[in-house]
């Protein structure tokens, strides 16, 4: 981590590192290191009314999660939690709102599907919403948020689709498929992929110790050429294609597309659409 930080200083590139863990043994003498290493940014996962985050020996981890956030946020550590949405909270997203809103928390509001490769576990299905429900879920917070005028909290992905809105230019990795040579993830080992999103020998670029800038780009760019294309989607006859999104995400492309989360934007964006329409 030291060796890329110190090199991307030497070239005027901004550096901002995190740590992302579950909290539950994390105490005290780690706070140093984090404020140091990882500039007092922690992401973790809380999922609102979950039972499924449970110790070896059956006992819920829920209240536990929640101290430790709570303890962090006190001692001045920026906090962004990861939330699932499933069947045990879609049905109360105004109290899931105010929840995070009133602790002034930043968080994402993840989809929970069944796993696309091998065999899902019950639990996993019976947990599992829509693509449609998930979009409705974020229409309906919308609406909350967009109405509350003391909204002190960021929600992903809302916060990014709202902005590519308003600004007509997509704001997030996840619609701004041409841009995606500004991104990049860089393993424990020094290895480099895409994003964080991928893994695996085949979707390796090299790492920052062996291979140089241009060797990374042209991998990067071979690795574009194996890619589904505006053009396969059809992409140029969206509506929202240009202002809003410009492809998607490279994962996505690379492995295989799925156009469930394409519909999500599309349904959240008429949504927004409608909303601020009236307003005028």
């Amino acid at each position: 981590m030291w060796y890329y930080t110190e090199l991307f200083k030497k070239h005027d590139i901004p550096v901002s590192n995190s740590v992302q863990t579950n909290l539950l043994k994390l105490n005290k003498e780690y706070y140093p290191v984090i404020r140091k290493c990882f500039d007092s940014y922690v992401g973790t996962s809380f999922d609102y009314l979950s039972k499924e985050r449970i110790y070896p020996d059956g006992r819920n981890a829920y209240d536990d999660i929640l101290s430790q956030i709570l303890k962090l946020q006190q001692e001045g550590f920026r906090i962004h939690v990861i939330c699932q949405l499933d069947r045990e909270n879609i049905h109360v997203i105004p109290e899931l709102y105010r929840f995070f809103n009133e602790k002034k928390i930043n968080f994402a509001l993840n989809r929970t599907f069944p796993p696309i490769h091998g065999t899902a576990c019950a639990s996993q299905i019976a947990h599992a919403i829509t693509w449609q429900e998930y979009a409705n879920t974020l229409c309906e917070i919308f609406d909350i948020w967009h109405a509350d005028t003391e909204n002190v909290s960021q929600i992903t992905p809302l916060s990014g689709i709202f902005q590519s809105y308003l600004t007509e230019c997509p704001r997030s990795c996840t619609l701004c498929l041409p841009d995606g040579m500004n991104y990049s993830s860089i393993g424990p080992g020094g290895e480099i992929y895409p994003c964080s999103c991928f893994d695996g020998e085949e979707h390796l670029l090299g790492t920052i110790y062996t291979d140089s800038p241009a060797d990374i780009v042209r991998k990067r760019h071979e690795m574009d050429g194996r890619c589904i294309t505006n053009d396969e989607l059809g992409c140029p006859e969206c509506e929202c294609y240009g202002k809003l999104c410009l492809g998607g995400c490279f994962h996505a492309r690379a492995i295989g597309w799925q156009r469930e989360e394409c519909n999500v934007y599309r349904v959240v964006w008429k949504h927004m659409d409608e909303v601020l329409k009236k307003m005028n």
